[in-house]
């Protein structure tokens, strides 16, 4: 479910980028910006994922070793 949302927030921060490069000020392009932030969170949780898959766990969230 996060990736799906994150992936509805890059598609509408491309939107909002297309519509800001559309009007040919440069400086409006920069609303798009928050699509970046997205991305990078897909990102994050795709290398998450392929970690936990590949049985790298690492320290729980306290510091502590996972149990499984």
């Amino acid at each position: 479910r996060m990736i799906s949302g994150l992936g509805m927030v890059w598609i509408v921060g491309r939107e909002v980028y297309a519509y800001g490069y559309s009007t040919g000020d440069p400086k409006k392009r920069m609303w798009g910006a928050f699509g970046n932030l997205a991305m990078m969170g897909m990102m994050l949780s795709t290398v998450r994922i392929g970690c936990h898959m590949l049985g790298w766990h690492g320290p729980g969230p306290f510091g502590h070793q996972s149990c499984c």
